[in-house]
């Protein structure tokens, strides 16, 4: 499935927003996930994120998750919201066992286009909204404030940090204990990545889009900093000013990541790039990312995160020995 280029780089500042989604096996829950809570143990509780605070008085039992990350960070917790807002569900093959699910209700709104039919989750009397801190939802943070108790929890691509979001999300549901145990499990697979391929530490990368023969760096992609790769001068400087660096076809030997990380709008971008005379100079630093694997660096909730390093093994082994 093709994604709006809209998706690229959600961070505030940017001006590039847009896509990618993702791909891979496996379950999509861990085994465990549905540890039980007692009811009203722990509660009230007050969760603060980068959009502010909420306070959730009691356990929820009527969760409304708005966006593919908002899903898939509920569903890491063993939980089943009664609506859910999914746009790119058939991309999300870590998602494969809940293309299905009851939940799944396009009325509530595209969350990349109109944002959120309020009206719509209103109707489903949730007791908790939660959907990631992304601009074009957070205009309706009054709104749906009025509806229920709402998280908009952190899930950039860079700072705040994606694990700040599922601790704030395992916070709102009782069950901080297991969003640490799921933190430290995702962490897990990017040491043992970091263990399998010891030059990631001696590597720097570049993370961008490649379009129209030019590459825009953005300022996601701290998630790869997990398995030892360390950001390049020129991605730290977009991180750090959050304004757009882009490569012409002419000076696209000039990006300085030792690795270049590249996700092509669309696919067929890759033989435009191919073709170019400078192509030979830095083919060897480039890693073609597919829609899914962008999506996992730059959006995605925790199952895409905790996916990754898997999916990336053996191009990020390729480049380790270079």
């Amino acid at each position: 499935m093709t994604m709006p280029d809209r998706r690229l780089f959600r961070c505030c500042a940017l001006a590039l927003v847009a896509t990618a989604a993702v791909a891979a096996c496996g379950r999509s829950v861990p085994d465990d996930a549905a540890a039980p809570r007692a009811a009203g143990s722990g509660f009230p509780v007050t969760v603060t994120s980068s959009a502010g605070s909420v306070t959730i008085e009691h356990p929820p039992q009527r969760i409304v998750a708005l966006t593919d990350a908002g899903f898939e960070n509920v569903l890491a917790f063993g939980e089943q919201p009664v609506a859910a807002s999914v746009k790119y569900l058939d991309a999300l093959p870590y998602l494969a066992d809940h293309r299905n699910d009851k939940a799944i209700d396009p009325s509530l709104g595209d969350y990349m286009t109109v944002g959120v039919e309020v009206e719509a989750v209103a109707a489903h009397k949730p007791d908790l909204i939660i959907a990631p801190a992304w601009v074009n939802l957070m205009k309706f943070k009054d709104q749906l404030s009025r509806i229920a108790p709402t998280l908009f929890f952190d899930a950039l691509g860079s700072a705040p940090d994606w694990r700040e979001g599922v601790e704030q999300v395992g916070a709102a549901l009782g069950k901080s204990g297991r969003a640490k145990e799921l933190v430290a499990a995702a962490e897990e697979k990017y040491r043992a990545l970091a263990s399998r391929h010891p030059g990631l530490a001696r590597t720097t990368y570049s993370f961008g889009l490649a379009r129209s023969g030019a590459v825009t760096l953005g300022t996601g992609g701290a998630v790869l900093r997990l398995s030892g790769l360390k950001p390049a001068a020129d991605q730290e400087e977009v991180e750090r000013t959050r304004k757009v660096t882009t490569y012409s076809a002419e000076t696209v030997t000039d990006i300085d990541g030792r690795v270049v990380l590249l996700m092509a709008r669309p696919q067929a971008e890759r033989s435009v790039f191919e073709a170019m005379p400078v192509w030979s100079a830095i083919a060897p630093r480039v890693v073609w990312l597919s829609d899914a694997q962008g999506e996992a660096i730059n959006n995605a909730g925790y199952l895409g995160k905790a996916w990754l390093p898997g999916s990336l093994d053996a191009e990020l082994g390729r480049v380790a020995q270079g």
